[in-house]
């Protein structure tokens, strides 16, 4: 196990052709320069304490009507961080609904500081002014693997170029047999994506009813602990478009459209499916993942570096919950009739100290639903590593995990996170549960925003372990 997590990445870092800001000194010509009569202009430190400024702003501002808000940038388009600043105008000012706008501004992950200053006018509203220096890059990333599985991904991302606080991703990646290729444009809160999959290689199946993952920079993926009982030869050709915007604040939606010609015992054809999603999110990205940007290699997203040192003055409570459904039948151009539903929840509480706990619940059925298209544990599980996955027509998973940071200084941050799930799938003719338990430790430099460490996992139901290298894992 040791030997396959070191060969799974020797890493080709930093060739880079590197883009970076040089901004323009002179202020930006779009900026929104309103100016409101003012008889007092206070500008609320940084290094106040948070419960004395907190304070004061409530016994000075709390309930009164903001009348103009005014954001200059360098090179953003002031009316795109207007937009993803959730006060407005004619709206009445509360701490709350402020500290809410203030954090979106700093999520948009492509300011160096943000300084906002809150101004009492003489008719007894109120201004805000918010001086926000960004920046842009464009960066290149090329990853290997060597060992038992092989292959170079590739990947040029680039945010604010063009000034519309856009997010761009281009990647490809490519193996002896497979090849990949996906596009992600962010722009205006929307998110459209597209890519392009080869895959061919040789599924396991073995003697408890599970099968081996299906594993892009492999054409064989076997579990040497597990009996094999048979072999298969699986090819997929697909390509995949999607799109997902907010609804408000707290709600979202999304569509897509999978076209995928398969070559699997039984199931050969097309299995394409049209994807519909809806969901809430609020809070869920507390404590340091708020800094898992790539900007931050060049200094920015990091406008809110200093909050992630200070104690909560309460615990934070959040929650994600979204329900998914993909269909396929003759309107689709599928050969065979797919109805399939994923409900997926998640809980977290963020202690004061800024540790987590996280819970998740997910479910699965698969409807309708030819063998090739049933419903695995591997879409289920949230935070273990797994040789192997159960399928089935039902599946349902729950997990708990604990995220604690070891130490935090000003370079970078180190955390460890226990963590249990469980899965039980069901059929019509069987019951099968998997169930792991292990711990993650990693290392996250704030301006290097890819964690590296290592995840293991211990199976219960055959008693064996796997041990994964972390780097560029979500967190």
């Amino acid at each position: 196990m040791i030997k396959k997590a070191i060969t799974i990445a020797v890493i080709l870092l930093f060739t880079t052709i590197t883009i970076y800001a040089q901004e323009n000194k002179k202020p930006n010509a779009n900026q929104n320069s309103r100016q409101a009569p003012r008889v007092e202009d206070t500008q609320i430190s940084q290094n106040t304490d948070d419960a004395a400024e907190n304070k004061y702003i409530q016994e000075n501002f709390e309930g009164k009507t903001i009348s103009h808000i005014n954001i200059t940038t360098k090179r953003l388009f002031p009316q795109i961080a207007k937009r993803n600043f959730p006060l407005k105008e004619g709206e009445i000012f509360t701490l709350k609904k402020y500290e809410i706008a203030k954090q979106s501004l700093h999520d948009m992950r492509i300011f160096k500081t943000i300084d906002f200053d809150i101004v009492k006018n003489a008719d007894n509203t109120l201004t805000i002014n918010i001086n926000a220096q960004d920046g842009y890059f464009v960066f290149p990333f090329i990853m290997a693997t060597s060992g038992q599985s092989q292959g170079v991904s590739i990947l040029l991302m680039e945010n604010n170029l063009f000034r519309f606080g856009e997010f761009v991703m281009l990647g490809g990646a490519f193996s002896e047999k497979n090849y990949m290729f996906s596009n992600i444009l962010s722009i205006k809160k929307n998110a459209f994506s597209v890519s392009l999959t080869n895959m061919d290689y040789t599924q396991s199946v073995y003697d408890n009813g599970a099968y081996s993952n299906s594993s892009f920079f492999s054409s064989s993926n076997k579990n040497e602990k597990l009996t094999l009982i048979d072999e298969q030869i699986v090819k997929e050709e697909s390509w995949k478009i999607g799109w997902r915007r907010p609804l408000s604040e707290m709600f979202f939606f999304s569509v897509g459209y999978n076209y995928s010609d398969v070559r699997y015992p039984q199931n050969n054809g097309f299995h394409n499916t049209a994807l519909f999603g809806l969901g809430l999110s609020k809070n869920m990205w507390g404590g340091a993942a708020r800094m898992g940007s790539v900007g931050a290699i060049f200094g920015l997203g990091v406008s809110d570096l200093g909050d992630r040192f200070k104690r909560l003055p309460s615990p934070s409570f959040g929650y994600t919950a979204s329900i998914d459904y993909e269909n396929g039948n003759k309107l689709t151009g599928s050969e065979y009739d797919i109805s399939k539903a994923y409900l997926k929840t998640a809980l977290s509480l963020e202690l004061p100290g800024r540790d987590i706990i996280g819970v998740y619940f997910s479910y699965a059925d698969a409807f309708v639903s030819p063998d090739y298209d049933r419903v695995k544990t591997s879409d289920m599980f949230q935070r273990g590593s797994y040789s192997f996955e159960f399928r089935g027509r039902h599946i349902a998973a729950v997990g708990i995990n604990f995220v604690t940071y070891v130490f935090k200084s000003k370079t970078g941050f180190l955390s460890l996170s226990p963590f249990i799930e469980n899965a039980i799938t069901t059929d019509e003719n069987f019951y099968r549960q998997l169930t792991g338990v292990g711990l993650s430790a990693a290392y996250t430099f704030w301006k290097f925003p890819f964690p590296l460490g290592l995840r293991g996992t211990y199976i219960s139901q055959t008693q064996t372990g796997d041990i994964s290298f972390m780097f560029g894992a979500s967190f």
